[in-house]
């Protein structure tokens, strides 16, 4: 991902790859690039690959770039994100102070580095609900005890897209007891539903479907 790098230990001894070019702070918007850009780079590589029915899957920040990818690509023809936010603007509005929506989307504007209309379009760049009409099909998965990324956030896009009469492409699943760090610890319920639904675009048994999974 963009601005980090990938660390492996190998009997004791700790390598890393060479630091990737970018922000880790540009997280959403630029990340969904990426991806795109991945699935790009295996259908280079890999000619047997299907790259016009691939398949995202993600969870948390995650769960927000699938969104935005399924949104951004066509290709994408399954996207089922987990405890995920969709409304940067409304959110950053309520917790300005928070470290992580500082340095994501404010950071910039206090030092005078961008503008407030630059800040806005960043806003809105990362935020899936804004362009959920364009969503193919999703499964949207929420924890209802999650603080960090609220089971509304989810809400959000579910009806939004049956307000905008795309709501046959949009299931919503909010699990009761759980949160953000356990909606998918053990969740069979879960993962038998993710399972199917993207079993469901699988209908050439010898064809490599790309799937992407993001954390």
């Amino acid at each position: 991902m963009r601005g980090q790098y990938v660390s492996l230990e190998v009997d004791g001894k700790i390598l890393k790859s060479a630091l990737s070019g970018g922000s880790r702070f540009d997280a959403f918007d630029g990340a969904t690039d990426d991806v795109i850009a991945c699935l790009n780079a295996v259908g280079y590589l890999f000619q047997q690959a299907d790259t016009s029915r691939a398949m995202i899957r993600g969870g948390s920040r995650g769960g927000t770039v699938a969104l935005l990818t399924g949104i951004r690509d066509q290709r994408f023809k399954r996207v089922a994100p987990v405890a995920f936010n969709s409304d940067f603007i409304g959110l950053t509005a309520q917790l300005y102070n928070d470290p992580t929506y500082k340095a994501q989307f404010l950071d910039g504007l206090i030092n005078g580095h961008i503008t407030i209309a630059a800040t806005r379009q960043r806003l809105i760049a990362s935020s899936p609900f804004y362009f959920c009409k364009r969503l193919t099909k999703a499964q949207l998965h929420a924890a209802q005890n999650d603080r960090i990324t609220p089971a509304s956030q989810a809400e959000l896009p579910f009806n939004e897209m049956k307000k905008q009469g795309v709501g046959d492409r949009v299931t919503l699943f909010i699990y009761p007891g759980r949160d953000h760090n356990n909606i998918a610890t053990g969740n069979t319920e879960l993962e038998s539903r993710i399972n199917a639904f993207l079993a469901s675009c699988s209908y050439y048994a010898l064809t490599l479907i790309p799937v992407l999974i993001l954390a």
